[in-house]
């Protein structure tokens, strides 16, 4: 092959991995266009039946109609099936909330912040292991599966583990037995 079929071939490559990768862009650009669209379309009553119970933010839970539903409740998924649901729901609420605040609390003390782009450093997270019935510290350092101030320095971390380790288990969902 000659210099001028080199240059050829190479461009004519170019060329189809520029195409690939438009073709590619341009599924991604639909398949956004029909999920922005899925969102702009009115909610629709989320239970099972015409009757259910809200949650409002001051954990005040109260019976509600298919009929007087704000939209904002089913927005926020502020609407459930039962008491015990809205209950649930409130109190994984407030256990996540205790636990968030003394993990910012420390990260602050520390001087800790997550850096994403920094892959040398350890994001800690509490986890539960079922197998051991325990809670752990474990640790990311790319990949974000969590909400972000669910994210400490090692220290925030140990401490909720061992000062509260009940709404540690309550905010992850794990029931007691």
């Amino acid at each position: 092959m000659n210099k001028k079929e080199l240059a050829k071939k190479l461009v004519d490559d170019r060329l189809s991995a520029t195409d690939t990768y438009h073709s590619k862009l341009d599924r991604i650009n639909e398949q956004y266009e029909k999920d922005a669209a899925e969102l702009d379309k009115p909610l629709k009553w989320p239970l099972v039946s015409d009757t259910g119970v809200a949650l409002s933010t001051y954990g005040i839970v109260y019976e509600i109609g298919v009929n007087c539903a704000h939209a904002a409740l089913i927005d926020r998924g502020a609407v459930y099936n039962s008491y015990e649901e809205a209950e649930l729901h409130d109190k994984r609420r407030l256990a996540e909330m205790r636990v968030t605040r003394r993990i910012a609390g420390i990260n602050r003390e520390e001087n800790w912040e997550a850096d994403w782009s920094n892959y040398g450093q350890n994001k800690h997270f509490v986890v539960y292991k079922r197998d051991t019935d325990r809670l752990r510290i474990n640790y990311a350092w790319r990949v974000q599966d969590k909400p972000p101030h669910w994210y400490g320095c090692e220290k925030a971390i140990k401490t909720v583990i061992e000062e509260m380790p009940e709404s540690c288990k309550v905010m992850l969902g794990v029931e007691n037995d």
